[in-house]
């Protein structure tokens, strides 16, 4: 009786046999098959991946079965743009939402006081605390030093959003937030709930810029607002990542 593997013709190629396609250098993520046991565990490591900040270091994600329905959490959506590649709503978490660096939702400009707005050039302050939350998924927030500066001076990368009461993200965030606590206590006097932007990966303009280089009917904001991407790609031309732990930065 003959060996019926024998039989069958194996096409198997070599890694080292794949002509200029070269394995790309990076991190990838595999998802196996399972039913819906694979589905609701492959949810909950892609939740830790975010929550210790490597998913969005992560190159390719390759899926299987049942695998693939979690992993098309990360599918583009919407493809409003050509180098969108994924996006994922941790809302379970707290409230991490990208995949990957590149990825694009809405921008927002936000007027942030020029002490602070250095903290960040920085990479000093890691957490920007507000009263209001993002109505929109925001990626990507622009950074407008107010007055007296009243100039763009970069952008940083959205890595997650949390809120609570001013005492409980106090707690979790007062090493990283920059500012001191009687300050703290100023700005949340009246309010009884808090919300905190996570700083990611930051960027630095060549050359502050005013709001009037992107659009001379801009004007200075009193609170955040969304932008059209057109103006975001005006403000990536004059940008380039920074050091977390050093910057000359100038504000004159």
């Amino acid at each position: 009786m003959s060996n019926a593997a024998s039989d069958i013709e194996v096409n198997i190629v070599p890694v080292s046999d794949i002509g200029d396609h070269k394995p790309e250098q990076g991190m990838g993520l595999c998802h196996s098959g399972g039913g819906y046991r694979a589905m609701i565990f492959h949810l909950g490591d892609l939740i830790r991946l975010n929550e210790i900040g490597y998913l969005s270091k992560l190159k390719r994600i390759s899926s299987v079965s049942d695998g693939s329905i979690t992993a098309a959490m990360l599918a583009p959506k919407p493809l409003r743009y050509s180098f969108i590649s994924a996006t994922i709503n941790c809302s379970c978490t707290k409230g991490g939402y990208r995949m990957a660096s590149n990825t694009l939702g809405h921008v927002a400009l936000m007027p942030i006081k020029p002490q602070f707005a250095q903290l960040i050039m920085q990479g000093k302050k890691k957490a920007e605390f507000r009263k209001v939350r993002f109505l929109k998924q925001v990626s990507h927030v622009v950074v407008y030093a107010s007055s007296p500066v009243q100039k763009i001076l970069g952008y940083f990368e959205v890595s997650h959003i949390d809120e609570g009461s001013p005492v409980d993200i106090w707690k979790r965030y007062r090493a990283i937030g920059g500012i001191i606590y009687r300050e703290f206590q100023d700005y949340y006097a009246d309010a009884t709930h808090g919300v905190v932007i996570g700083i990611g990966r930051t960027y630095q303009l060549k050359h502050a810029i005013p709001l009037a280089k992107l659009d001379t009917a801009m004007v200075a904001l009193q609170s955040f607002a969304y932008i059209p991407f057109k103006f975001f790609e005006k403000i990536r031309e004059y940008a380039y990542p920074i050091r977390e732990s050093v910057s000359n930065y100038r504000l004159d």
